[in-house]
Order: structure tokens, then sequence, then C-alpha cells
């Protein structure tokens, strides 16, 4: 391991990828993602197979961090190293400003009002060109944030889960890399370096980036770029498919690929009830009355 950089600059070496700007990669301070709290007890209770934390977006990495383990009836460690990924310009610059923040901050409630102040000061950069104002759309954040801390689920809940994140950042084991998760080679070229470090991924948080992709061959780039980084008994923490953003909420969950492919951790999205389809002549009279009673009915 002699002459090695430091953790921090070790990623130096993977140009980043061009960045987005649009108000769909904003910074999601908090997840709009359901079922949180039954993930991080998922996350709590299994022990650790690695040193490493991996995420995309905001702050629900460092929650998935700050609680990993610590319920295991045999404790097997910390994260150690926390690595966001993200191809966001506006997710990019808040990072670069939490590191400072966070190594800055004495305690919890100090983040959480430089936090408040970050986010009114960069509005436009973070929340504009949106469908919502940035005053909007940052009081719903902060709402948001306030709801995680006070129910336990936040990294800034608790002096011990602050504590623990803390530490991974004064010890210079906090990266943020530019990234585009349908570009293979980069994530080659990362994983190589980790494996070179005796860095082990733990666990990743995908969130639902699984639906910013459009073709065939984008789902099969990004199966590829996560390949060398989800081991058998990685955990994975990412949305359920659904066949429609509109009405069907994101639901967070966690599995392991085991023996499987990566790609089997994203099967094609069922149908959702806006897309289904019925053929009428094939139902009785009783059947299309109750059918109409129910109120699932829909001419189109």
């Amino acid at each position: 391991m002699a002459g090695l950089s430091s953790f921090n600059s070790c990623l130096d070496p993977v140009a980043p990828c061009v960045g987005r700007n649009d108000y769909a990669h904003r910074v999601f301070l908090t997840t709009n993602e359901s079922m949180q709290t039954k993930t991080l007890s998922t996350l709590a209770k299994h022990p650790l197979t690695g040193n490493t934390m991996v995420g995309v977006s905001g702050f629900f990495t460092l929650n998935a961090a700050a609680i990993r383990g610590t319920t295991c009836p045999e404790p097997t460690g910390e994260i150690e190293n926390i690595i966001l990924i993200d191809r966001s310009v506006r997710v990019e610059h808040f990072w670069e400003q939490m590191k400072g923040i966070i190594t800055s901050s004495s305690n919890r409630l100090e983040v959480i009002d430089k936090v408040k102040l970050l986010l009114e000061s960069e509005k436009e950069r973070y929340y504009g060109n949106g469908w919502n104002t940035p005053e909007d759309t940052i009081a719903h954040l902060l709402k948001s944030l306030e709801t995680e801390v006070l129910s336990g689920q936040s990294w800034l809940s608790s002096d011990d889960k602050f504590a623990r994140v803390k530490q991974v950042f004064d010890s210079g084991h906090f990266i943020f890399k530019r990234m585009d998760l349908c570009k293979p080679a980069a994530f080659q070229s990362m994983s190589a370096i980790l494996k070179e470090r005796n860095i082990t991924i733990d666990t990743i948080y995908l969130s639902n980036t699984v639906e910013y992709i459009g073709t065939p061959t984008e789902k099969r780039a990004f199966t590829e770029s996560l390949e060398p980084l989800i081991a058998p008994k990685t955990l994975v923490v990412h949305t359920k498919p659904r066949g429609c953003k509109n009405c069907i909420p994101l639901e967070q969950f966690v599995q392991r690929r085991n023996s499987s492919p990566v790609s089997d951790l994203f099967p094609p999205p069922p149908l959702a009830p806006c897309q289904q389809s019925l053929d009428l002549s094939s139902l009785t009279c009783e059947q299309l009355r109750q059918l109409i009673a129910s109120g699932n009915l829909v001419l189109i």
C-alpha cells in the first residue's frame, strides 16, 4: 500500500462525466421514497461485508452509513468510507459545500442551521428552472428533513449517528465523483482503484436511477457499470420497478444479487393500472356491471 495517494484523491484519475444541470437533477436533500424506516432497520441488523458505502443523490446515503450494522448481534465494524456518485452538477456543488459544513461543525444542530443557509443562498443553482419555485421546493425539503430528524431516520437525529458520519469526513474518507452510471469504462477504472486499496463495497444506494435510462443500450451499459461494484453479498438499496411514475409512488427495498447477474436486480416494470387494457367483449353483463361499479373502468 506504500506510495498510494490519500483516499479522498484516489479517484482523481477517473475522468468526470459530462454534468447534467436540469431540474430533474436537482438536489434531493431527503429521499422522496417510502419504506425508509424498513430499509434502515434492515441495514442496521445485517453484519457488514465491506467497509464502504456508495450512493447517489442526497442525505439518504448518510442515513444508511450512520445506522449500518448497529443492531447486529455480533458487531462487525463500521462504515469507514463513503463515495457519492452522481452526474448532476447541482448535486456535485452541494456535496462540495457539505464537506466543509460537516468538518467545520461541532454538533448536528450546527449542521442543520448551515444546511438551511446553504439551500437558501444557492436556491437558484439547486432548484432553478423547475415547475415549483425554489422557495417552495426548499420549504418542502426542510420540512422533510425536520420530519426525518424527529423520527430518528436521519444521520442528524442523534449525536452518535452524527459522530459516525463526521468521523468519515474528518478523516478524509469521503469522495464525491461526478459519474454517469451508463459509462462502464469509468466504473471499471473506479473498481480497479478500490481493489488495489482493499476497499470493499458493503452497501450501494441507487435510488430510482434506472428510471432515468431511456434505451436498451443504456440499460446494458448501466448493468455493466454496476457489475464490478456489486459483489454477491453487497446490499443494494433501490426502488421497486413501477410502470408509471404518475400513479405509483417510489418504494425502497433492499436486495442482494447472490449468484445472479446484476441485470436480475432490474427487471422490466409491471404494467401500471393506467396502462392495463381489457377486452370488454369477453365480459358478461354482470361482470361489466361490477367493473363499472368498482370505478376501475376508464374509457379512452
